[in-house]
């Protein structure tokens, strides 16, 4: 049900975002900055989020290796600016691992990644960013499950780390890896 709702708020968000503003983004294996280019450049572009997370951590989380796939967010003023990057694959049931960088923003001032975490549960604090939370789902960009993520702030920009793998997701690796993950974040 929860998932559900997750892709149903995901759909909604999406839609809504269908305008006009210019976005710029690279393909899967480049080494780019894909980010959502803000209205009158008065914000820095939100950082790549493929670079954020190295191969080997998101290995360390899935289990196996997989090369980063980044979706980058709404190119609309009105929608939030968010962008991810996912490795492993739903579809192969090997399960998933996914970054989200956002920020409040778009008309409504919604921060996309907060949005989505505070759909399935509070979250217990832990040591990263300014204000992190592990939470018990793995919630990643079009989907979730079962698993873990971590959302934290740090810089201003809202990051969330989570694994939705068929294993179970090892808490301490988790917080290990998004505390390097928030030494990163510009």
């Amino acid at each position: 049900m929860k998932t559900r709702l997750l892709l149903t708020l995901t759909a909604a968000v999406l839609a809504a975002g269908c305008g006009t503003a210019a976005t710029t983004s690279t393909a899967p294996g480049s080494s780019g900055n894909p980010s959502s280019a803000p209205s009158g450049g008065a914000t820095a572009a939100l950082p790549d989020p493929c670079t954020l997370l190295t191969n080997q951590e998101a290995a360390t989380l899935l289990g196996a290796t997989a090369p980063p796939t980044p979706f980058p967010g709404i190119p609309s003023k009105q929608a939030p600016e968010f962008n991810s990057c996912t490795w492993g694959n739903f579809g192969e049931n090997e399960g998933v691992v996914g970054i989200m960088v956002s920020r409040p923003s778009g008309d409504a001032h919604i921060d996309y990644a907060r949005l989505l975490a505070s759909q399935v549960e509070a979250g217990t604090p832990v040591a990263v960013g300014t204000d992190g939370k592990q939470l018990n789902h793995g919630i990643i960009q079009g989907g979730g499950g079962v698993g873990k993520s971590i959302i934290f702030s740090q810089h201003g920009i809202t990051v969330l780390l989570g694994a939705a793998v068929s294993a179970d997701v090892s808490a301490a690796d988790l917080l290990t890896i998004a505390t390097a993950v928030a030494a990163r974040v510009p």
